[in-house]
């Protein structure tokens, strides 16, 4: 097998950099959305753009100002630049409202909002910077270095709370696309090989269920790798989006670009495609269904 960092089929400078500016203007878009909708809601105390940018997505780490690998938490608070900078979009982007504020008139001032904060971020050159580094860290191993043979990563025994409301706990398990720049639903060694990892992982952990919460959870292809308890088990579509990949891995595609089909859909309905559940099964349906019963086709 050829080393990651010595193939010829993999994302380059200028795909990375439009990346960097794709992701941005999702989340921009998601947040001036939430803007309007609590100004709106509290019209007497507006929310803070950096508020909402903090709280529901990781959009810093995407710039300059971010010091670590592209999708690890920061280790430090955020700069005073950067705080200045979210406060002058954030006078921008107010001297626009529309005066209709109905769901098209929304959808349609977020997203021209949207582009402009990104002209502006690309303008104070925060982007560019980023790209020969975040393609090192990716192509060596360093973002997705916990994925390498197995689509799955646990370590912990966590609690949850059923849709019936039982207390359980279980092994929580994390998804990367260790098939990279493919798709792992096309790797049937692959997903082999993460169905041993997950039993091995929970067996040494003697944890009697498995857990997660991923935008997965609500794609079809997804819930096919998993027995039946697992579709009967799934939780509320969650409505929130967080700072993290469970919710936002849906815009990221197997070559670690946008996902051009899951942005296009946000940008006409204002809706996540496909929002974050939780969902469980015991490792005795986990593992007869994959022995027995997954559709391998």
């Amino acid at each position: 097998m050829i080393p990651l960092h010595q193939r010829q089929d993999l994302k380059g400078p200028e795909e990375h950099l439009q990346f960097l500016k794709d992701f941005a203007q999702v989340k921009f878009f998601s947040v001036f959305q939430k803007f309007i909708a609590l100004t709106q809601h509290e019209p007497d105390n507006p929310p803070r753009l950096q508020q909402l940018v903090e709280r529901q997505t990781f959009l810093m780490n995407l710039t300059t100002f971010h010091n670590d690998a592209l999708f690890e938490s920061s280790r430090c608070t955020s700069p005073e630049t950067w705080s200045d900078l979210l406060e002058t979009l954030e006078h921008i982007t107010l001297r626009t409202v529309p005066e209709s504020l109905e769901k098209p008139q929304i959808i349609h001032w977020a997203l021209q909002s949207a582009e402009k904060a990104v002209h502006i971020f690309d303008g104070e050159d925060l982007f560019a910077p980023r790209v020969d580094r975040d393609l090192d860290d990716l192509h060596q191993g360093r973002i997705l270095g916990q994925y390498t043979d197995s689509i799955f990563y646990a370590h912990s025994i966590v609690p949850y709370r059923t849709t019936e409301g039982e207390e359980m706990e279980g092994l929580e398990f994390h998804i990367g696309n260790a098939a990279y720049p493919r798709s792992f639903f096309e790797d049937q060694e692959l997903l082999n090989n993460s169905h041993d990892y997950l039993l091995k992982t929970a067996r040494t952990l003697s944890a009697a269920t498995l857990v997660t919460t991923t935008w997965l959870n609500s794609l079809p292809k997804w819930i096919q790798l998993f027995p039946p308890s697992w579709r009967q088990n799934l939780g509320q579509a969650m409505g929130e989006l967080g700072p993290n990949l469970g919710c936002w891995g849906q815009f990221i595609s197997s070559r670690q670009a946008l996902n051009r089909r899951t942005a296009t859909a946000f940008f006409q309905t204002g809706k996540v495609p496909y929002p974050m559940r939780l969902s469980w099964c015991t490792l005795g349906d986990f593992e007869n269904y994959w022995n027995t019963q997954l559709p391998t086709g």
